[in-house]
């Protein structure tokens, strides 16, 4: 489908799968779906994620959800219908499991894949965008082998393991998904990097903030070189949520307004 049709396929029991936080996001903030990804308080996380379980097991017609990738795998729900970005196929085999799962109202789950457009989608790599677009454009080969397809997990599998079967796909995908490994040297410390978290706001309401109650509240947020030389509480990188380039709310979580620099 056409990115732009996408909402119109978010129905009832509906999951949409984003690729980047940020995105997500965006398509959260204009919707009154549940929004779940990684950039939250660890409480507020839980309690998310234990409401997105109740919405598909109880089978509400209100049930829907727009999450990234930390849905692909943790979540053991069943949804009617899947709309999803463009992925690699082993992540989009896995968000193939979150759907006809377990009863269903509807015999057979709908899969709906578009290609994003705003930016290109995609999180853990900093490759250009020319090189996504060649793994978009091999992706989207592999998906389409499935559409106006009943297919079953064996049928998924058979597919699966005939993409790979081309060592290119194998080459280009071995940093995705392989049993081989491949290390990368790079100095982290100057880039930008995913680090857990505590806002301030938090710590002026709990100057003295318990080991245990840091844990509830800490954030995972991308910090760039500089930003991780700021304040630090107990081996957590302070944010400043009360300025313009951070705030936090509990349906969209840690929000960033500014370009990272490294």
């Amino acid at each position: 489908i056409e990115e732009k049709d996408a909402s119109s396929h978010f129905g009832p029991l509906s999951l949409w799968l984003i690729n980047t936080v940020k995105r997500c996001q965006a398509v959260g903030e204009h919707s009154d779906a549940v929004v779940y990804h990684s950039r939250f308080k660890y409480e507020d996380r839980r309690k998310i994620r234990d409401e997105v379980v109740t919405l598909f097991r109880q089978k509400k017609e209100d049930g829907r959800v727009i999450a990234t990738q930390v849905a692909e795998m943790s979540l053991d729900i069943s949804a009617c219908n899947l709309i999803t970005e463009c992925c690699p196929p082993a992540s989009f085999v896995q968000r193939l499991g979150r759907v006809n799962r377990l009863d269903i109202p509807t015999e057979v789950a709908n899969v709906y894949v578009y290609l994003p457009t705003m930016d290109h989608g995609l999180p853990y790599s900093s490759k250009g965008n020319d090189d996504f677009r060649e793994d978009y454009t091999r992706w989207m080969k592999f998906i389409s082998t499935l559409v106006g397809r009943n297919i079953s997990k064996d049928d998924l599998d058979v597919d699966f393991q005939r993409f790979y079967r081309d060592p290119i796909n194998q080459e280009r995908d071995v940093a995705v998904h392989t049993s081989r490994l491949r290390t990368f040297r790079r100095n982290v410390r100057y880039g930008s990097v995913t680090a857990q978290c505590v806002l301030k706001s938090d710590l002026q309401e709990d100057p003295s903030m318990s080991s245990g109650e840091l844990q509830r509240k800490s954030v995972p947020a991308i910090l760039s070189s500089e930003e991780r030389r700021g304040e630090v509480y107990n081996h957590h990188f302070v944010i400043d949520d009360t300025s313009d380039e951070w705030s936090y709310n509990q349906k969209l979580g840690l929000i960033c307004t500014r370009q990272l620099t490294t």
